[in-house]
């Protein structure tokens, strides 16, 4: 599990809160879920595949404060959270549920609080393989 952070964390580590609960989209096998442990948040970490989460908790430390939840996460009525990160994952909802989904997570986010989330521009990279892409909101 040597795979290093995304760099998303770089830019979101200044503006962290001490305490408070974050939600982690398309976790994987956990990366971020622990750099947020590590900071202090109580962790709500989602995927779509049950062995990332089964990886993930295998990583977790004894009493961790981590709820893990498997299913596509805008098919998911989330609470609201200090910090909302969906590092690599946005881009992977097809087009028309990312649309219907972004309200959502907009809603998920307290006031006053962080998100920070990847998404693609029509002239990204990866702009050619299927994924969701923006020029705009």
């Amino acid at each position: 599990m040597t795979k290093p952070l995304h760099p998303i964390y770089a830019a979101l580590d200044p503006y962290l809160p001490a305490t408070g609960s974050a939600l982690e989209l398309g976790c994987g096998v956990g990366h971020g879920v622990l750099h947020l442990l590590d900071r202090g948040l109580d962790v709500v970490a989602n995927d779509l595949e049950p062995e990332a989460l089964e990886i993930l908790r295998s990583r977790l430390p004894d009493g961790a404060s981590v709820q893990l939840v498997q299913g596509s996460f805008d098919q998911i009525d989330w609470p609201t959270f200090d910090v909302v990160v969906a590092a690599f994952s946005l881009f992977f909802l097809p087009a028309e549920r990312f649309r219907a989904f972004w309200p959502h997570l907009i809603a998920a986010v307290c006031p006053g609080g962080l998100l920070a989330g990847q998404l693609l521009g029509v002239y990204d990279d990866w702009a050619s393989r299927g994924y969701t892409v923006l020029s705009r909101f």
